[in-house]
């Protein structure tokens, strides 16, 4: 027994590496993929052993980014004899999460829970496509059911998603079995934030502050980069927006820097509605960096750049902060912000009538002032793409100099080289990750063809003032 265990290990760490140098961005992988994809699928077609060539190939469709292929061979190689294998339907559940499925994707990261019913690493998909699905509150749920059959090692990582706060908060039945949770299993790190965002909900900052230093503990420790207890780091940056930009992104490839220490929370919304919870609370989400000074954090709360008080609090708090701003097609940015709200549970109508108040508001795109917008109240689908009113406010309180402001398009057609950019912005080491995936895509119908040329001439007065503004104030 001890030999077969040994040779298991064994087996599963070469596959392990194997999986890794496919999915990896090295030079090697990049020229030999698609021959061994090639091969692999005509050894797909062998008797006994094809299905698991067939696996292999599938896995190979997805990195690049076949997946509508890639859910055809791993169906395969289910139906080949390979059924009882967890990661095979792990993978195809993320293949058919890129094809939009969400349901179906469930399905399959179900039966994966199923055969590795003692581990938490499948929850991570059945995150993902009920949140494709736009079921938040039955993916908390979920969750808590979950941990009822797994062991203490597990249930401390299982994937809580922190930002769920304002869904929870509002199922008080769910809060209450969340704090129970959080009673009873400490160390469970994301249901700990989640549990501390629904308190910052309740306005109880001391009882947030608490639960936020207590994952930092908990979060920190595991690497021993940075020291668990102390007084808390300033953010070196603060990504302002815009929302549905690729702020995400951005701040995720950034977190892969060698010297960033990310936050607790990506999006503490301090600066614009949260600021009445006061700097402790703020700084208890934040890693104490004083042992190093090569280390740095920063946060990435997006409605920074549209909270009309916004930059006011920070010039008095945190005046000698750098800021990233990321600007996107106007109308595409406001459709992608609709669908995120849509997928929320948290608008219900057509894009069309969702937008219509603000169409009668504004005969076109402001420039200037937003007056009748209120921030607090208005979804702001297209008086927030309108980029330049913010600009100038923030404007007002510092200097152009302390900006950088990107476009979503250059960040798409050229990664590794706005990396490089922000970090020369950021005075640090420039850093590119080895691996640069897409995150955070969002997937919805079009766009109707009349809205979008109705919306592209709306903007339009809106863009071409931006840009000259670009030109005069950042020579972009």
């Amino acid at each position: 027994m001890r030999m077969v265990s040994v040779y298991r290990r064994g087996k599963d760490a070469l596959k392990g590496r194997l999986r890794r140098w496919l999915q990896g961005g090295t030079t090697s992988s990049r020229i030999f993929r698609p021959g061994i994809g090639f091969a692999t699928e005509l050894a797909a077609r062998l008797p006994w052993i094809g299905a698991h060539f067939g696996r292999w190939a599938g896995l190979i469709r997805a990195v690049q980014g076949e997946h509508h292929r890639a859910v055809l061979l791993y169906r395969e190689a289910i139906d080949g004899g390979l059924d009882r294998y967890p990661s095979l339907h792990y993978d195809l559940g993320n293949s058919l999460l890129k094809t939009g499925d969400g349901k179906q994707a469930e399905v399959s990261f179900r039966r994966a829970m199923g055969l590795a019913s003692k581990e938490c690493w499948p929850v991570h998909g059945l995150v993902q496509s009920l949140l494709q699905q736009g079921e938040p509150i039955r993916l908390v749920d979920e969750l808590l059911k979950v941990a009822e059959s797994l062991p203490e090692r597990e249930i401390v990582q299982l994937p809580f998603p922190t930002y769920l706060g304002p869904q929870v908060f509002q199922d008080a039945g769910l809060s209450g079995r969340l704090e129970r949770f959080v009673a009873k299993h400490p160390d469970a790190i994301h249901a700990v934030m989640l549990l501390a965002q629904v308190e910052s909900l309740r306005s109880n900052a001391e009882a947030a502050s608490r639960l936020f230093r207590s994952a930092g503990r908990l979060w920190y420790a595991q690497d021993g980069v940075v020291d668990v207890e102390g007084e808390s780091a300033s953010p070196r940056f603060m990504i302002l927006g815009q929302a549905k930009a690729g702020t995400s992104a951005l701040f995720q490839y950034l977190s892969m820097h060698p010297s960033m220490v990310a936050p607790l929370t990506k999006e503490p919304h301090y600066w614009s509605s949260n600021y009445h919870l006061g700097s402790q609370w703020y700084r208890s989400q934040f890693p104490c960096l004083l042992h190093d000074p090569e280390l740095f954090t920063g946060e990435g709360s997006v409605t920074s750049l549209v909270h009309p008080e916004a930059p006011a609090r920070v010039a008095q708090d945190l005046p000698h902060a750098k800021f990233i701003v990321l600007l996107r097609d106007p109308v595409a940015r406001s459709y992608s912000y609709y669908w995120m709200y849509r997928r929320l549970k948290i608008e219900s109508n057509s894009f069309e009538d969702a937008i219509a108040e603000e169409l009668r508001r504004y005969r076109v795109a402001p420039t200037v002032t937003l007056e009748g917008w209120n921030v607090d109240v208005d979804k702001g689908y297209l008086v927030e793409s309108c980029a330049l009113p913010f600009l100038r406010r923030w404007l007002e309180y510092f200097p152009p100099e302390q900006f950088l402001i990107l476009r979503n398009e250059q960040m798409k057609r050229d990664l590794p080289g706005t990396l490089r950019q922000v970090c020369r912005f950021l005075g640090v080491r420039e850093y590119v990750p080895g691996v640069l995936e897409r995150h955070n895509e969002g997937r919805y119908d079009p766009m109707k063809t009349e809205t979008k040329e109705m919306l592209t001439d709306w903007f339009a007065p809106h863009q071409k003032e931006l840009e000259e503004f670009m030109k005069s104030t950042w020579g972009c």
